[in-house]
């Protein structure tokens, strides 16, 4: 499996499941007539409840996905994305469902359609999810082979990302894609950030792939002083013949004699030592796909430092309960608990921080949530405990049943 398909992966597990909450849910939104292109994620988006009966079928969906029966789930995905009853974030919950089964089913283009379908509602799901979204579409594509729509999807995802930190495999997938596109000013630009978060993080073992990628585009630029740079470190830190050939190319390249260029980076490592002969420098390809994969792979779990970046998988839905029906009872609940290194979450550290009203939906919310799954928050490859994460569950049962219709 190639860098661009591995990370792709990484970034639609990611995705999926985000919160897909039965009756509203916590996420990020915008006001509506906010101009999207401006939006940030502190600004509220108005987002209509899921129908308890949609509820119930996307939840068979998502079983069926779970156990691998694609035939039934196949079937069940056609009749919600047919059903005209559907509002738009209900739309768009089904279309993430179907994106999930398309992937996992390896269809490509049919993911990359799924995802253009969620966009059509893009104003009636929350903004996180968008940025997700455009996200993964730039990396399907650039999985697919089409460059120029993985730019476009990466420039809509950057403009809408403009005021938060992008993550360390976003900035790598960056750098890669404007390599390919011949971008290397923009490459660099990208390196640079991924490998000054790197250094934040203490952790030399993914960056020599920062470095590789680094060394081509600096001398495609003719920034030679930067190409030696990086491959000096890369020597230094990583010796691999490959890089001593490149180095002495690179001395070479600057007007040295080859034989003197040879004798200046044979005493720097082991390996350089017994190199005979000089090399351009250009992207290794003794190491292949797969070195840049593990250092892609490892930047990563090592990047997993704060609570936005471990991931949710599983997110049960609370039932609406019966007696806030019969009362025509809407709010909200607020909860806080503990993720273990597992992924589950502790039932007993769930606490109830905010009920409004109370004494409504407090039990069903505890229920839901003792169920939650998540993959677990890494630092520098070991699985996390994660204390204190909240999520507020909303509860609306729309106009038509608060009228008595």
């Amino acid at each position: 499996m190639s860098y661009s398909q591995n990370l792709l992966r990484a970034s639609v597990l990611a995705l999926i499941l985000l919160p897909l909450t039965a009756c509203g849910g916590s996420h990020y939104s915008v006001q509506p007539g906010v101009n999207r292109n401006t939006a940030t994620a502190g600004q509220v988006r108005k987002i209509p409840a899921i129908s308890v009966d949609v509820h119930k079928r996307v939840q068979k969906l998502q079983e069926a996905i779970d156990s691998r029966d694609y035939g039934l789930a196949s079937t069940l995905r056609d009749s919600l994305t047919s059903d005209e009853r559907l509002n738009g974030y209900e739309r768009a919950v089904v279309w993430q469902l179907a994106a999930m089964l398309a992937y996992e089913m390896d269809d490509t283009p049919g993911t990359i359609t799924a995802y253009q379908h969620i966009l059509e509602n893009r104003d009636m799901i929350p903004f996180a999810l968008e940025l997700g979204i455009l996200k993964t579409l730039s990396m399907l594509h650039y999985a697919n082979g089409d460059l120029q729509e993985a730019r476009a999807a990466a420039d809509d995802w950057l403009t809408l990302n403009a005021d938060r930190e992008l993550g360390a495999s976003g900035l790598q997938y960056l750098a890669k894609l404007n390599y390919d596109l011949k971008n290397y000013e923009a490459t660099l630009t990208f390196l640079d950030r991924a490998l000054a978060k790197a250094n934040t993080m203490q952790s030399r073992q993914p960056t020599f792939a920062l470095y590789e990628l680094m060394v081509p585009a600096a001398w495609e630029l003719g920034k030679q002083d930067k190409a030696i740079a990086a491959l000096k470190s890369l020597v230094i830190e990583w010796p691999h013949a490959d890089y001593c050939r490149m180095l002495a190319g690179a001395y070479e390249a600057q007007g040295m004699a080859k034989r003197d260029a040879i004798s200046a980076v044979q005493p720097m490592a082991d390996r350089c030592s017994s190199i005979e002969d000089t090399k351009a420098p250009t992207l290794v390809s003794t190491a292949g796909d797969q070195k840049f994969l593990f250092a892609a792979n490892q930047f990563m779990e090592a990047s997993r430092t704060d609570t936005s970046d471990y991931l949710p998988l599983v997110r049960v839905q609370p039932q609406y309960p019966r007696k806030a029906i019969e009362d025509k009872v809407t709010g909200y609940v607020v909860i806080e608990l503990t993720v273990m290194e597992n992924g589950w979450v502790d039932p007993a550290s769930i606490k109830v921080l905010e009920a409004e009203p109370p004494g409504y939906f407090e039990a069903t919310v505890r229920s839901a949530a003792s169920k939650f799954k998540y993959k677990p928050k890494m630092v520098r490859g070991k699985p996390q405990t994660v204390t204190g994460v909240q999520y507020r569950f909303n509860f609306d049962l729309g106009e038509n049943i608060l009228n008595g219709n």
